[in-house]
C-alpha cells in the first residue's frame, strides 16, 4: 500500500519549485520587451528539485495511484521530458540513471540552453 499523502505532498512541492522555476526564467511580453530578467542558475536548480521531487513520487508510488497525480497541468512523462532538456547538465548522474531506466527513450533528449 502506499502512502498517498506522502506522495501527494511531493508532487505539490515538485509543482512548487516548478512555479519558482517560472518566476527565476524571466518574462518577456508579446511585443519581445523583457519584463523581468532571468536568473537561469536559479531557475535551474528549481527544475532540478522538481525532477527530485517527482522522481520521489514515482518511487513511493510506481502505478501513479495516488490523487496528486491527477493534479498534473500536463502528462507525467511530458514533465520528466521537460525537466530534464531544461536541466541536463545539472543532474546528478545517479539521478539521470533513475530517469533513464525508467523511461529509457528519454537518453535522446539534449540540453536546451
Amino acid at each position: 500500500m502506499i502512502d498517498e499523502a506522502a506522495v501527494n505532498r511531493l508532487l505539490v512541492a515538485s509543482r512548487a519549485a516548478h512555479d519558482m522555476k517560472k518566476r527565476n526564467a524571466g518574462v518577456i511580453n508579446k511585443s519581445g520587451d523583457v519584463i523581468a530578467k532571468p536568473n537561469w542558475p536559479v531557475a535551474e536548480q528549481h527544475i532540478v528539485e522538481a525532477l527530485r521531487l517527482r522522481l520521489e513520487a514515482h518511487a513511493l508510488d510506481p502505478e501513479h495511484t495516488a490523487s496528486g497525480w491527477a493534479q498534473d497541468a500536463a502528462p507525467d512523462a511530458e514533465l520528466i521530458k521537460f525537466y530534464l532538456a531544461y536541466s541536463l547538465p545539472h543532474i546528478p548522474r545517479a539521478q539521470l540513471a533513475q530517469v533513464f531506466a525508467r523511461f529509457p527513450a528519454y537518453r535522446e533528449i539534449r540540453y536546451i540552453p
